[in-house]
């Protein structure tokens, strides 16, 4: 569940950039890339769970490694991309700070791993509270990162039925153009429509009474 709520999350972010005309086209490939990146990273990051430490111990290890870098290069895109009276406020300690634990666990991690010798059950250079601290402190940055993260604008979508080639609908309003506005002025727009609509109704029952009693008197305006 994890994964698709992370794949959803750079996929609307990647839509909010797009939509974004005050970034420009290098900002908009970089939070491209960033996010494709991210989202390849949290599904190939299941094979933490389906490949043991014993079947394949290099690509279990991996698995978890990767999503530590391309997350954190992921995180970083966000302040690239939005102006920086967006950013909070101690955001920039924030992200050194997530990229020392993020660099010194992923580091901790290669170097244990490489330097094992499985033969005598030997671990590497590298004392266990070191690496241990660096792991909780990247899991801690999980939490706060939340917070920290760059004021984004929200992305409103809307959706209406067509037709298409293998389906018609009855009243068939899609060759209909209405201006691109918000939905006051569109209330606005259609409710002038409706009251012309009404209008031509009453000149038509006015033209009809006139044609039994041609002294009546109906007012439309």
């Amino acid at each position: 569940m994890i994964i698709w709520f992370n794949s959803r999350y750079v996929q609307l972010d990647f839509w909010r950039a797009e939509l974004d005309p005050t970034i420009g086209p290098w900002q908009k490939t970089v939070v491209m890339l960033a996010n494709f990146s991210n989202a390849l990273s949290w599904i190939f990051c299941i094979l933490i769970f389906v490949v043991s430490p014993e079947e394949n111990a290099t690509l279990h290890t991996f698995a978890f490694v990767q999503l530590v870098a391309f997350g954190y290069i992921a995180y970083v895109a966000n302040f690239l991309e939005t102006d920086s009276k967006y950013h909070p406020s101690g955001s920039y300690l924030f992200v050194f700070f997530f990229g020392l634990c993020s660099a010194s666990f992923g580091a901790c991690a290669v170097i244990q791993f490489l330097t094992y010798d499985e033969e005598t059950q030997t671990p590497g250079p590298i004392p266990w509270y070191i690496t241990a601290s660096s792991d909780y402190a990247w899991f801690l940055c999980l939490g706060v990162q939340g917070y920290m993260r760059p004021r984004a604008p929200s992305i409103r979508m809307n959706f209406e039925l067509c037709s298409d080639d293998d389906f018609q609908i009855i009243q068939d309003t899609s060759d209909i153009t209405v201006p691109k506005r918000n939905l006051a002025v569109l209330t606005e727009y259609e409710l002038t429509q409706r009251l012309m609509q009404a209008q031509a109704e009453v000149r038509e029952l006015h033209a009809q009474l006139r044609k039994f009693n041609p002294s009546a008197s109906v007012c439309c305006s």
